[in-house]
């Protein structure tokens, strides 16, 4: 998509933004149900031990967000009836609260950009975010930090060079020895793609622990400009870092939390042009297009029959799967569970964090996970799914234990 073209919403993206758009039940009961932890298909598999996640300081609500920004916009001469629009999708975006090191409540876009150059706050910010949910997983995982072989860091909101991961080395306390790894710029398929590289590196040692942290700022790159692609962006994106302890063959003294079962990836052609993130002289742009909720709604049964079908080894049943999506927005979600026949209750987890967190790029589905965790549901599979630039689609299946 072009990005310097002003507001103007396709027929069949405006169906989406405006008719499709329904009132999704966010606060559904637990069913008072007692469930029964799973025991591992294989404890050769690799196997989530510890989850963390932190946010900066500052709750952003969606109301006093867009009544703050609503007034920029107007001043940058926004059209009435691409204000009634952008009013609409503010309205309807499924997102009470975002977190972020800027009060956008109080803040201009503006006043976002001036003063310090944005990977110098990405630079200060992301270290200090980083270390919160990796302690956390930590402290969750109740292993010794010195047992820790490998770190994974994960990114593309900033650059910072040496990475996260080898300042977390000496801040955590981990050995010099520690291996580390970067899977930087992927996008908001990032966090299901390091998962993927942890697990690989479980499986080369039983006695491997890898420390994963997915770590963005998106917050930083919010501009002042009525291009539609950068003030969705503006109602979607925040701030979040997800960290997990991932490791084959958990001792008595570990719990874990999810078996990695299986992972996979899909690659939609000829859609290249509908998401993009461009670094200019003043930062990064984002390009988003709003066909994005309909390509992946189009392609998602062929993905996950090729992925359930071809990768896994023994047959899974969608009835029997709870799934854990990457919340990029409200319309990818229903246009994923309508093409998937998914009752909300089975990925109710990425509807809270939707509501709670907003779309925090790579980070995200951690978070989705952290929320399954504590569900009651009694399904044998959890299915993350997450997608991004590309397009791209990056699956896993799993198994709650």
């Amino acid at each position: 998509m072009n990005v310097n073209k002003p507001l103007t919403l396709q027929n069949e993206a405006e169906h989406m933004f405006s008719n499709e758009i329904k009132s999704m039940d966010q606060n559904q009961t637990e069913p008072a149900l007692i469930r029964q932890p799973q025991s591992s298909l294989s404890l050769n598999n690799a196997h989530i031990l510890g989850i963390g996640i932190s946010n900066p300081p500052i709750a952003n609500y969606t109301t006093e967000i867009f009544e703050n920004i609503k007034t920029e916009y107007i001043r940058l001469g926004i059209s009435d009836s691409d204000l009634e629009k952008l009013t609409r999708f503010y309205e309807n975006c499924g997102i009470e609260k975002r977190y972020s090191y800027t009060d956008f409540s109080k803040t201009t876009l503006t006043e976002n950009l001036q003063g310090e150059y944005f990977n110098e706050k990405y630079k200060r910010i992301v270290p200090e975010l980083a270390f919160q949910s990796a302690s956390k997983a930590i402290n969750d995982w109740r292993g010794d930090v010195k047992s820790i072989t490998h770190i994974i860091s994960c990114s593309c909101t900033g650059v910072l060079v040496p990475d996260p991961g080898f300042l977390l080395i000496q801040k955590l306390g981990l050995n010099n020895t520690t291996e580390r790894i970067s899977v930087n710029m992927m996008g908001c398929f990032g966090g299901l793609t390091t998962i993927k590289t942890a697990k690989a590196m479980a499986l080369q040692n039983p006695k491997n622990r890898v420390l994963i942290v997915c770590t963005e700022v998106c917050s930083i790159h919010s501009r002042p400009t009525l291009h539609v692609d950068t003030m969705l962006g503006c109602a979607l994106f925040a701030d979040g870092s997800g960290a997990m302890i991932i490791g084959c063959n958990p001792t008595e003294n570990e719990q874990p939390l999810f078996e990695i079962i299986q992972t996979g990836a899909f690659h939609i052609p000829d859609t290249l042009h509908l998401m993009n993130w461009n670094l200019n002289s003043d930062g990064w742009h984002l390009g988003l297009s709003p066909l994005i909720p309909i390509a992946f709604g189009k392609t998602v049964v062929e993905i996950v029959d090729t992925f359930l079908r071809n990768s896994v080894p023994f047959p899974v049943s969608l009835d029997e799967c709870d799934w854990l999506m990457h919340p990029g927005g409200k319309n990818i979600l229903l246009s994923v569970q309508n093409a998937l026949n998914i009752p909300t209750e089975k990925n109710i987890s990425s509807w809270n964090v939707l509501r709670d967190y907003g779309n925090m790029s790579s980070a995200t589905i951690l978070f989705v996970m952290d929320d399954a965790r504590k569900s009651t549901s009694k399904e044998k599979f959890s299915v993350a799914v997450a997608f991004g630039p590309g397009l791209s689609v990056e699956i896993t299946l799993m198994r709650k234990l």
